[in-house]
Protein backbone atom coordinates (compact mmCIF):
# COMPACT_ATOMS: atom_id res chain seq x y z
CA UNK A 1 0.00 0.00 0.00
CA UNK A 2 2.55 2.70 0.96
CA UNK A 3 4.17 1.72 -2.38
CA UNK A 4 1.22 2.06 -4.00
CA UNK A 5 0.92 5.77 -2.40
CA UNK A 6 4.49 6.77 -3.53
CA UNK A 7 4.30 5.63 -6.81
CA UNK A 8 1.16 7.97 -7.25
CA UNK A 9 2.88 10.75 -5.76
CA UNK A 10 5.42 10.79 -7.91
CA UNK A 11 3.36 11.17 -11.00
CA UNK A 12 1.46 13.99 -9.76
CA UNK A 13 1.81 16.82 -11.95
CA UNK A 14 4.15 19.91 -11.92
CA UNK A 15 0.78 22.03 -11.94
CA UNK A 16 -0.48 20.16 -9.58
CA UNK A 17 2.69 20.70 -7.33
CA UNK A 18 2.62 24.05 -8.03
CA UNK A 19 -0.97 24.75 -6.74
CA UNK A 20 -0.39 23.17 -3.85
CA UNK A 21 2.89 25.21 -3.04
CA UNK A 22 0.88 28.57 -3.54
CA UNK A 23 -2.18 26.85 -1.13
CA UNK A 24 0.85 26.46 1.80
CA UNK A 25 2.48 29.76 1.22
CA UNK A 26 -0.85 31.56 1.49
CA UNK A 27 -1.72 29.40 4.96
CA UNK A 28 2.00 30.72 6.44
CA UNK A 29 2.83 34.15 4.18
CA UNK A 30 1.01 35.90 7.46
CA UNK A 31 3.91 34.81 10.03
CA UNK A 32 7.00 33.56 7.35
CA UNK A 33 8.36 34.69 4.01
CA UNK A 34 10.99 32.59 1.75
CA UNK A 35 13.78 33.13 0.17
CA UNK A 36 15.57 31.02 -2.80
CA UNK A 37 18.28 28.87 -3.21
CA UNK A 38 19.41 28.85 -6.38
CA UNK A 39 21.82 26.56 -8.66
CA UNK A 40 23.95 28.56 -10.07
CA UNK A 41 24.59 26.47 -13.52
CA UNK A 42 20.92 26.77 -14.56
CA UNK A 43 18.97 29.38 -11.84
CA UNK A 44 17.01 26.77 -11.17
CA UNK A 45 15.20 27.16 -7.57
CA UNK A 46 16.22 23.55 -5.78
CA UNK A 47 15.08 25.39 -2.23
CA UNK A 48 13.78 28.10 -0.22
CA UNK A 49 14.54 28.86 3.44
CA UNK A 50 11.56 29.86 5.34
CA UNK A 51 12.30 33.24 7.12
CA UNK A 52 10.29 34.97 10.29
CA UNK A 53 8.48 38.31 8.92
CA UNK A 54 9.18 39.61 12.52
CA UNK A 55 12.13 41.00 14.37
CA UNK A 56 12.99 38.49 16.49
CA UNK A 57 14.15 38.59 20.11
CA UNK A 58 16.95 35.75 20.02
CA UNK A 59 18.02 36.08 23.97
CA UNK A 60 14.41 34.98 25.33
CA UNK A 61 14.06 31.50 25.08
CA UNK A 62 10.81 31.44 25.27
CA UNK A 63 9.60 33.27 22.41
CA UNK A 64 12.63 31.49 19.75
CA UNK A 65 11.14 27.99 20.68
CA UNK A 66 7.40 29.30 19.98
CA UNK A 67 9.23 30.47 16.77
CA UNK A 68 11.51 27.81 15.84
CA UNK A 69 8.58 25.42 16.31
CA UNK A 70 5.90 27.17 14.00
CA UNK A 71 9.12 27.64 11.44
CA UNK A 72 9.85 23.81 11.42
CA UNK A 73 5.39 23.33 10.69
CA UNK A 74 5.46 26.01 7.87
CA UNK A 75 8.59 24.05 6.44
CA UNK A 76 7.07 20.84 7.02
CA UNK A 77 3.54 22.59 5.04
CA UNK A 78 5.51 23.42 2.07
CA UNK A 79 7.73 20.33 1.80
CA UNK A 80 4.99 18.42 1.51
CA UNK A 81 3.80 19.83 -1.86
CA UNK A 82 6.66 18.86 -3.33
CA UNK A 83 7.29 21.48 -5.42
CA UNK A 84 10.77 22.36 -4.26
CA UNK A 85 13.30 19.66 -3.59
CA UNK A 86 14.17 20.93 0.04
CA UNK A 87 12.96 23.24 2.20
CA UNK A 88 15.12 25.08 4.82
CA UNK A 89 14.32 26.19 8.37
CA UNK A 90 16.52 27.20 11.20
CA UNK A 91 16.57 25.84 14.98
CA UNK A 92 18.33 27.77 17.82
CA UNK A 93 20.51 24.86 20.01
CA UNK A 94 18.02 25.32 23.44
CA UNK A 95 14.99 24.91 21.04
CA UNK A 96 16.36 22.09 19.40
CA UNK A 97 16.97 20.46 23.06
CA UNK A 98 13.38 20.83 23.89
CA UNK A 99 11.32 18.50 24.15
CA UNK A 100 8.23 20.60 22.73
CA UNK A 101 10.42 20.99 19.01
CA UNK A 102 11.27 17.56 19.17
CA UNK A 103 7.92 15.93 19.62
CA UNK A 104 6.55 18.37 16.63
CA UNK A 105 10.01 17.29 14.99
CA UNK A 106 8.28 13.59 15.19
CA UNK A 107 5.06 14.68 14.30
CA UNK A 108 6.00 16.84 11.18
CA UNK A 109 9.32 16.25 9.63
CA UNK A 110 9.11 15.01 5.89
CA UNK A 111 11.81 14.23 3.39
CA UNK A 112 12.79 17.18 1.95
CA UNK A 113 12.82 19.07 5.42
CA UNK A 114 16.60 20.89 5.79
CA UNK A 115 17.10 21.93 9.40
CA UNK A 116 19.51 24.91 10.02
CA UNK A 117 21.43 24.60 13.09
CA UNK A 118 22.03 28.09 14.33
CA UNK A 119 25.03 28.67 16.56
CA UNK A 120 24.82 31.96 18.85
CA UNK A 121 26.58 31.56 21.66
CA UNK A 122 29.36 28.74 21.21
CA UNK A 123 27.57 26.23 23.38
CA UNK A 124 28.51 23.74 20.92
CA UNK A 125 32.48 23.66 22.27
CA UNK A 126 30.92 22.32 25.48
CA UNK A 127 31.38 18.27 25.25
CA UNK A 128 27.64 17.75 26.96
CA UNK A 129 25.80 19.73 24.61
CA UNK A 130 27.31 18.86 21.54
CA UNK A 131 26.81 14.93 22.35
CA UNK A 132 23.09 15.81 22.93
CA UNK A 133 22.57 17.70 19.67
CA UNK A 134 24.30 14.61 18.14
CA UNK A 135 22.01 12.91 18.90
CA UNK A 136 18.82 14.60 17.73
CA UNK A 137 20.75 15.30 14.55
CA UNK A 138 20.70 11.35 14.17
CA UNK A 139 16.95 11.54 14.96
CA UNK A 140 15.90 14.05 12.58
CA UNK A 141 17.79 12.26 9.59
CA UNK A 142 15.70 8.98 10.94
CA UNK A 143 12.80 10.97 10.11
CA UNK A 144 13.72 12.13 6.87
CA UNK A 145 15.18 15.21 7.08
CA UNK A 146 18.93 16.73 6.83
CA UNK A 147 21.13 18.87 8.19
CA UNK A 148 22.81 22.06 7.59
CA UNK A 149 25.26 24.37 9.77
CA UNK A 150 24.36 28.20 9.30
CA UNK A 151 27.12 31.16 9.42
CA UNK A 152 30.03 28.66 8.89
CA UNK A 153 33.54 30.52 8.72
CA UNK A 154 36.98 28.38 8.37
CA UNK A 155 38.01 28.52 11.78
CA UNK A 156 39.07 25.31 14.10
CA UNK A 157 36.16 25.79 16.04
CA UNK A 158 33.62 25.28 12.57
CA UNK A 159 36.20 22.50 11.37
CA UNK A 160 35.84 21.00 14.55
CA UNK A 161 31.73 21.24 14.29
CA UNK A 162 31.79 20.04 10.67
CA UNK A 163 33.60 17.07 11.64
CA UNK A 164 31.31 15.56 14.27
CA UNK A 165 28.38 16.82 12.59
CA UNK A 166 28.93 15.30 9.59
CA UNK A 167 25.89 18.39 8.13
CA UNK A 168 24.93 17.35 4.66
CA UNK A 169 25.08 21.09 3.83
CA UNK A 170 27.27 23.93 4.81
CA UNK A 171 26.08 27.56 4.53
CA UNK A 172 28.98 30.35 4.08
CA UNK A 173 28.39 34.05 3.70
CA UNK A 174 32.20 34.00 2.41
CA UNK A 175 32.71 32.17 -0.80
CA UNK A 176 36.83 32.33 -0.04
CA UNK A 177 35.92 29.63 2.60
CA UNK A 178 34.40 27.11 0.42
CA UNK A 179 37.25 25.21 -1.06
CA UNK A 180 39.06 24.65 2.40
CA UNK A 181 35.75 23.87 3.72
CA UNK A 182 35.20 20.93 1.31
CA UNK A 183 38.57 19.28 2.56
CA UNK A 184 36.77 18.47 6.02
CA UNK A 185 33.63 16.85 4.76
CA UNK A 186 31.32 15.67 2.04
CA UNK A 187 28.82 18.28 2.08
CA UNK A 188 27.13 20.71 -0.58
CA UNK A 189 28.00 24.34 0.23
CA UNK A 190 25.21 27.61 0.11
CA UNK A 191 27.07 30.86 -0.24
CA UNK A 192 24.33 33.50 1.07
CA UNK A 193 24.27 37.54 0.87
CA UNK A 194 24.65 37.14 -2.94
CA UNK A 195 24.23 41.05 -3.16
CA UNK A 196 24.82 41.48 -7.01
CA UNK A 197 26.44 39.44 -9.89
CA UNK A 198 29.92 39.72 -9.34
CA UNK A 199 29.46 38.29 -6.10
CA UNK A 200 27.26 35.42 -7.39
CA UNK A 201 30.24 35.20 -10.31
CA UNK A 202 32.66 35.11 -7.81
CA UNK A 203 31.14 32.45 -5.69
CA UNK A 204 30.92 30.54 -8.82
CA UNK A 205 34.75 30.28 -9.67
CA UNK A 206 34.96 29.08 -6.16
CA UNK A 207 32.99 26.43 -7.14
CA UNK A 208 30.25 26.60 -4.65
CA UNK A 209 26.89 24.83 -5.15
CA UNK A 210 24.03 27.07 -4.83
CA UNK A 211 23.43 30.64 -4.41
CA UNK A 212 20.76 32.63 -1.33
CA UNK A 213 20.58 36.29 -1.46
CA UNK A 214 18.66 38.93 -2.98
CA UNK A 215 20.49 39.38 -6.52
CA UNK A 216 19.30 35.95 -6.76
CA UNK A 217 15.52 36.66 -5.63
CA UNK A 218 15.10 39.09 -8.41
CA UNK A 219 16.59 37.24 -11.34
CA UNK A 220 14.26 33.75 -10.14
CA UNK A 221 11.22 36.54 -8.48
CA UNK A 222 8.64 34.08 -10.75
CA UNK A 223 9.82 30.99 -9.06
CA UNK A 224 8.84 31.73 -5.27
CA UNK A 225 5.01 32.00 -4.45
CA UNK A 226 4.45 36.24 -4.24
CA UNK A 227 3.05 35.63 -1.21
CA UNK A 228 5.86 34.84 0.51
CA UNK A 229 8.02 37.39 -1.91
CA UNK A 230 11.34 38.87 0.97
CA UNK A 231 10.45 42.88 1.90
CA UNK A 232 14.14 43.52 0.30
CA UNK A 233 12.19 42.67 -3.02
CA UNK A 234 9.51 44.69 -3.11
CA UNK A 235 11.63 47.70 -2.31
CA UNK A 236 13.83 47.03 -4.59
CA UNK A 237 11.37 46.78 -7.67
CA UNK A 238 10.70 50.01 -7.08
CA UNK A 239 12.24 53.12 -8.03
CA UNK A 240 15.93 52.66 -9.28
CA UNK A 241 14.98 48.89 -9.01
CA UNK A 242 12.10 49.19 -11.25
CA UNK A 243 13.43 48.01 -14.43
CA UNK A 244 12.77 44.69 -16.69
CA UNK A 245 15.02 41.37 -15.40
CA UNK A 246 18.11 40.19 -16.68
CA UNK A 247 17.40 37.93 -19.51
CA UNK A 248 18.51 34.09 -19.06
CA UNK A 249 21.59 34.35 -21.73
CA UNK A 250 23.14 37.61 -19.82
CA UNK A 251 22.43 35.56 -16.05
CA UNK A 252 24.60 32.88 -18.23
CA UNK A 253 27.12 34.92 -19.37
CA UNK A 254 27.66 36.98 -16.20
CA UNK A 255 27.90 33.50 -14.44
CA UNK A 256 30.16 32.15 -17.31
CA UNK A 257 27.95 28.87 -17.02
CA UNK A 258 27.77 26.21 -20.30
Amino acid sequence: MALDLERAEAHVSLKERRLRALSAARRISQRFRAQAIVRPSTMEVTGIEILSRNRLLFCSYPTMLREDIAALKAAARMARTGFYREVHCNVEILSLLSPDWLEVMGQTMTRGIVIEVVERNDMLMHGMWLERVIHVLSLIRIFGGKIAMDDVAYTDQSIHLIEMMRPEIVKVEDARHAPALRQHGDMEIIVERIETAQLAQEAVNLGVDYLQGYWCDVQVEKCVPSSLTPPGIEARTKGDWNKPKQPWAEVKELLAVG
